[in-house]
């Protein structure tokens, strides 16, 4: 007997899970509010212009890559990335503006023509978090770490890391303010002050200087677009604009919406 899921939303995730369940041999509905597929990584047409809905800038492309070979897609061929070179800058009126680029050499040379000294300091905070980084990235890619994941790829000894705030590892650094409040551009995604955002937010700068940030060509809802084909393809059926009133279950399985 062929197991019926339903999956509420057609969003990144939920495309996810209807195309591993589909190819698992489920028969798969995915409800959706909108529309279209795409949740918040969707995008909209004005005036014959595309734009995105949300996200804008890709930042993790390893774990993009690594999500899309779980589907079985190939992402080269199917999402055209295109590396920025100047990522975002800083401007408060009062200065030439901070300009963070892709390049950690060419980053910290702008910041020595500021602040003479600031490179280094950033270098060595940028191989720092790197290190965090590259510790804590293979937990990422496990539905549930354990403490033996914890201890094998020593991302133990990043606790009190991970226990701080975003302000706090900033000034722990000893760099110039408006280098301490680069990172803040991340927060206001998040919605919140750097004084509560969580501490992970500090490795966004290693992972632009070592996996860059890039956008993909046709905006980053070109992404949920190959993941609908690819759940249209594997059989998922889809119910657009229709909103989710009731969930009944039994057996730890939904059974009516």
């Amino acid at each position: 007997m062929t197991r019926r899921i339903i999956v509420i939303g057609a969003g990144v995730g939920g495309l996810s899970a209807a195309i591993r369940l589909a190819r698992y041999g489920c028969q798969v509905t995915v409800v959706e509010a909108g529309s279209s597929a795409g949740g918040l990584a969707s995008g909209f047409e004005l005036d014959g212009f595309r734009f995105d809905a949300g996200p804008y800038v890709l930042l993790d492309r390893p774990g993009l890559e690594w999500a899309f070979r779980q589907l079985e897609i190939d992402c080269g061929s199917q999402v055209q990335l295109q590396r920025i070179s100047s990522v975002y800058q800083v401007d408060d009126g009062s200065a030439p503006p901070l300009v963070i680029f892709d390049s950690l050499e060419e980053t910290a040379a702008a910041m020595d023509a500021q602040w003479p000294g600031a490179g280094n300091s950033y270098r060595r905070f940028i191989a720092a978090t790197d290190a965090i980084y590259q510790r804590m990235q293979p937990l990422q890619w496990k539905s549930r770490p354990g403490i033996s994941d914890l201890v094998l790829s020593g991302a133990w000894r990043d606790i009190p890391f991970v226990l701080r705030s975003l302000g706090s590892v900033m000034k722990s650094w000893q760099l110039p303010e408006r280098v301490v409040e680069a990172p803040g551009i991340w927060t206001h995604v998040a919605g919140q002050l750097a004084g509560a955002a969580p501490s992970p937010l500090a490795l966004v700068a290693s992972v632009i200087h070592r996996a860059g940030a890039c956008y993909s060509e046709g905006g980053i809802a070109n992404v949920p677009a190959v993941l609908f084909k690819a759940a249209v393809a594997a059989g998922v059926e889809f119910r657009f604009e229709s909103r989710v009133r009731r969930i009944c279950c039994r057996n730890r399985g939904v059974i009516g919406v």
